[in-house]
């Protein structure tokens, strides 16, 4: 039987207007509490950052929210357009301004840690700074369906791809029609990206949780997911209600994925914390895991310049031990294939499920 999360944070301790207005107009006492906290993370994000805000001002709620944003010492004026709104609503908005940048920073936790403290409202909903939410009753609706869903820990919608080389947008979003919750036996579809991140809406108090895998990833949207999704039933409402945009130039993903050693050093990393993620699970999602981290092998074999560190890290080398000589043999065709088509998710997607068959 599922968990009900109604143990804190009673909805009955959060006053509510008669009809959805927005949230630009309503008036609170200082001390009503939020019932949601929009939280933005944004970095070099100047030309987009507005994109995301005015969705969050356009949102018609019978609630109070709260937006948190936290720029991370961009230097494009990201957060010189932030300080606009900050000082226009200030009782809508609560900024966090980095003086460095912390995404290598040796203390970064601590750095960031007065912005994770200030989420206190029962809900949070996420959308980083290059995103943008297009439904104006999104939260109206994500609040009322965990409300009437208290088994669910976690729910997310459809979104839009937005490429911004020019390409024609596409829906982005698992092809699952008329289906309420998301199955259980479906953690990593599409990779663990079924549900973008400007679509979560869950629960603050299970987020809070933070056992030893999560703190080994080197992201923290997957890792969440992964939590919440073990945590509690996965409400899908099937709606396209925000953007997500890719290839954005200066991105974390353009940057990581254009450094061969950086994405190499970011996958090990992501191997270890999935393994750890088994352990704490007891093997529960042991073939999810197992195909996850087959993709992320695939991943490393495909980097050209770096194939011969990956091939002999002992990571890798644990993985060609534990294989039969059929899966030996996938290996050595797939490396000569995805020398040739390294750049196809096709092919990439392909061997996969291949392996996936006999591991």
């Amino acid at each position: 039987m599922n968990k009900l999360f109604n143990e804190k944070n009673d909805i009955n301790n959060y006053p509510f207007l008669p009809d959805p207005i927005p949230v630009t107009a309503q008036n609170w006492n200082e001390s009503t509490p939020p019932l949601v906290t929009v939280s933005c993370i944004t970095y070099m994000h100047a030309p987009f950052i507005r994109d995301a805000i005015e969705g969050f001002l356009m949102q018609k709620t019978t609630f109070r929210i709260e937006v948190l944003i936290r720029d991370d010492a961009s230097t494009d004026g990201t957060a010189e357009i932030i300080k606009e709104y900050e000082l226009k609503y200030p009782y809508l908005f609560k900024c966090f301004y980095q003086a460095e940048n912390t995404s290598k920073h040796a203390n970064k936790k601590e750095l960031r840690k007065p912005f994770g403290l200030a989420h206190r409202a029962k809900y949070i909903s996420k959308c980083e700074g290059d995103d943008y939410w297009t439904d104006s009753h999104k939260l109206q609706k994500q609040v009322e369906f965990m409300e009437s869903h208290q088994e669910c820990s976690l729910c997310f919608h459809r979104a839009e791809i937005k490429y911004e080389n020019g390409n024609t947008a596409s829906t982005y979003s698992p092809e699952f029609k008329g289906i309420k919750f998301f199955p259980e036996d479906r953690l990593f579809y599409e990779g663990g990206s079924s549900a973008p991140t400007a679509s979560l809406f869950y629960r603050r108090e299970i987020a809070e949780e933070r056992p030893k895998w999560r703190k080994m990833s080197p992201v923290g949207d997957m890792p969440l997911k992964m939590l919440l999704f073990i945590k509690g039933r996965v409400g899908f409402i099937n709606e396209v209600m925000s953007v997500r945009r890719l290839n954005v130039t200066g991105s974390w993903n353009d940057r990581v994925r254009n450094q061969e050693k950086e994405e190499n050093i970011y996958l090990e990393k992501m191997i270890r914390m999935l393994n750890e993620f088994n352990k704490y699970t007891e093997e529960k999602y042991v073939h999810d895991v197992r195909r996850i981290v087959m993709s992320y092998d695939m991943k490393r074999l495909r980097l050209g310049k770096t194939q011969s560190i990956v091939l002999s890290s002992s990571e890798f080398s644990g993985l060609l031990r534990r294989m039969g000589i059929v899966q030996k043999m996938l290996i050595i065709i797939a490396k000569m294939l995805l020398g040739l088509f390294y750049k196809s998710p096709m092919i990439n997607r392909m061997w996969v499920k291949v392996f996936s068959m006999f591991y």
